[in-house]
């Protein structure tokens, strides 16, 4: 049930003509909030951060006109609502301190929680004036980022509602021998910042091989991640395909956007292959292992 302030109500009442717009608020999996309008001024509601239009520092152009604007499938019992928008970043637009769309290229908006609200005024204001007061605000749509599609200059964001967590293969546990648990979470129950490695570069041998200080054995953060800290990919994040003792190599599961340079700083965490022996001699963690090796191998009775 979507609920509305009394102000917002007497508008809707008055049957008068009105202005809508759309508010979206994206929050990264680093903490970094975004807040994008899609009217031409900056919206501010109450005490809060201002929700910032194109024309504004820090803002970017979201496409709501024709075939281009919002396309939206709300839905009712378990099926799975969804919200795609068209995103059309300029040459200058930022995320942080990286370019718009180099940044969502490289992964930035993987499992961002986004919020878009609709706003509505009486009447727009009288330019130059750039700060919008809504009478109301209504939430329309909540979920998390699900699919991003690149056009040459412009980037499609596929979100989906909460209720795609349900969308799970019955029976909900597995026996099998591999741990069903993934590292880190709940079941797992170790804890990510106790594993994490703080590194600095110390050599770069391709566009997404790197050298580290790190002298943990080989394998060590195969399939797990590393967090850059600083250099011109702070705050992005790639997964590690393999990793070496020898120089401390990583292989990175693709290029990051901005070239990695010696001195840059990072966090890597370590990876887990889900398996009996990993759990109890990497991470000493054999009572939360979520397998089952030792079930017997199917066979065929005579």
């Amino acid at each position: 049930m979507k609920t509305a302030s009394t102000a917002l109500i007497n508008l809707f009442a008055s049957d008068t003509p009105f202005e809508q717009f759309d508010l979206y608020t994206i929050t990264l999996t680093s903490g970094l909030v975004l807040r994008y309008s899609t009217c031409s001024f900056d919206v501010l509601v109450g005490r809060g951060l201002p929700w910032l239009c194109a024309r504004s520092v820090g803002g970017v152009q979201i496409d709501e006109q024709g075939d281009g604007g919002p396309r939206a499938h709300w839905t009712s019992g378990f099926s799975t609502g969804t919200w795609s928008v068209i995103v059309a970043p300029r040459d200058t637009d930022l995320i942080g301190n990286h370019s718009w769309l180099a940044a969502v290229n490289a992964g930035i908006l993987d499992e961002a929680i986004v919020r878009v609200d609709r706003g509505y005024v009486a009447a727009w204001p009288l330019l130059p004036t750039l700060t919008l007061v809504p009478v109301g605000l209504v939430n329309v749509f909540y979920g998390r980022v699900a699919e991003v599609d690149f056009g040459r200059s412009s980037v499609m964001i596929n979100i989906n509602d909460p209720r795609e967590l349900l969308d799970v293969d019955m029976p909900r546990n597995v026996y099998g021998s591999g741990c069903g648990y993934a590292l880190f979470d709940s079941g797992c129950t170790l804890s990510k910042a106790a594993f994490a490695l703080p590194l600095t570069i110390t050599g770069v041998t391709g566009i997404n091989t790197i050298q580290t200080n790190s002298s943990k054995a080989d394998g060590y953060f195969s399939l797990g991640s590393v967090r850059f800290t600083s250099g011109g990919n702070s705050g992005l994040q790639m997964m590690v395909r393999a990793s070496f003792l020898a120089g401390g190599e990583m292989d990175l599961m693709a290029p990051l956007p901005f070239t990695i340079n010696v001195g840059d700083t990072l966090t890597a965490y370590p990876g887990c292959d889900k398996q009996f022996a990993t759990c109890a001699q990497k991470f000493n963690n054999l009572p939360n292992f979520g397998g089952f090796p030792f079930i017997p191998a199917v066979e065929t009775a005579v």
